[in-house]
Parts: structure tokens; C-alpha cells; sequence
């Protein structure tokens, strides 16, 4: 009776890292797609001031579709929430600094990275369709929109790699 309940923990264990690691393959490729396509077409869409794009379009089609929970959701909850229970269910079968990155490395991006620079706030007003009058401010979001992405696809897909590696 041990053994064949050993055999379903071990599986059910294995389960949980195998959708962890896609998990954190899946979200470095959405990152990296989001630079390549949406990303750059705000880039384009702020640059020319189309801020009509926002409040008529984009912000109305966030909030109907109720897209700010779904991606919440989607990332960074999902491959967070992830990788607790892997973590919980794999912390002795598998290298731990990997499984640890894997549930500390988004907080610690938000916490050094999102943040501080400014871009988080930024971001929410201009997808929520609130126009950004400071040109100081819009500056700041050309500057870091698609960087701040890409460092995150790259931690993900670092962390993918990793955890596939051990």
C-alpha cells in the first residue's frame, strides 16, 4: 500500500514541476510576444499621441472583456500559484534554488524593477484610457515598456531553464 502511494505523490509531484516548468516557458514567450507585437504597437500608438486609440478603443474593450483580471491571472498568479506547489510538492526532488526563483523572481522584479522605475502606474493610466499629459512622464513610458518587458521574458525563460536543467 506504501509503495502504490508513494507512486501517486511521486507522480502527482512530477505533474506539478512539468506545468511549472511550461508554465514559465509559456510566460517568457508571452513577454517576449507582447514586445514583439502589442508592446510596439503602444510604443507606435504613444509616440504619435493617439491617445483616442486608449479612452475609445482599447480601455472600453479592457473593461468589457474584463481583461486586466484575466491576465492577472494568467500571469503572474498562474505560474506563481504554480510554483508554490511545486515547490511544496517537489522541495526534495529537485535543485531548490530554481523552484525558489521560480516563486520569489516576479515579486522581486516588481519590487526592484516594475515599480520603482514608475512604469507600473504609468501603464495602468494609459490602458485604463487616461491620457498622459506630462511629456516627462511619456518619455518615461517609452523607455521602459518594452525593456522592462523583455527583462521579464528573460527571468522566466532563465527561470524555464533552470528548473529544467536540475
Amino acid at each position: 500500500m506504501g509503495s502504490l502511494l508513494d507512486k501517486m505523490v511521486s507522480s502527482i509531484a512530477q505533474v506539478f514541476w512539468t506545468v511549472n516548468v511550461l508554465s514559465q516557458a509559456i510566460a517568457a514567450g508571452f513577454a517576449f510576444s507582447y514586445v514583439v507585437v502589442f508592446g510596439s504597437f503602444l510604443q507606435w500608438t504613444i509616440r504619435r499621441r493617439n491617445w483616442e486609440f486608449f479612452t475609445e478603443q482599447y480601455a472600453p474593450f479592457r473593461r468589457k472583456l474584463k481583461v486586466r483580471r484575466t491576465y492577472f491571472a494568467f500571469l503572474p498568479v498562474g505560474p506563481l500559484l504554480v510554483a508554490v506547489l511545486s515547490l511544496i510538492a517537489n522541495h526534495g526532488r529537485h535543485a531548490l534554488l530554481p523552484q525558489v526563483l521560480a516563486v520569489v523572481f516576479f515579486p522581486l522584479y516588481l519590487a526592484l524593477a516594475h515599480i520603482p522605475t514608475g512604469f507600473a502606474k504609468l501603464e495602468e493610466q494609459v490602458n485604463s484610457g487616461h491620457p498622459i499629459d506630462d511629456e516627462r512622464q511619456i518619455a518615461t513610458y517609452l523607455r521602459w515598456n518594452l525593456p522592462l518587458h523583455i527583462l521579464l521574458g528573460s527571468l522566466y525563460a532563465v527561470v524555464a531553464a533552470a528548473l529544467l536543467l536540475t
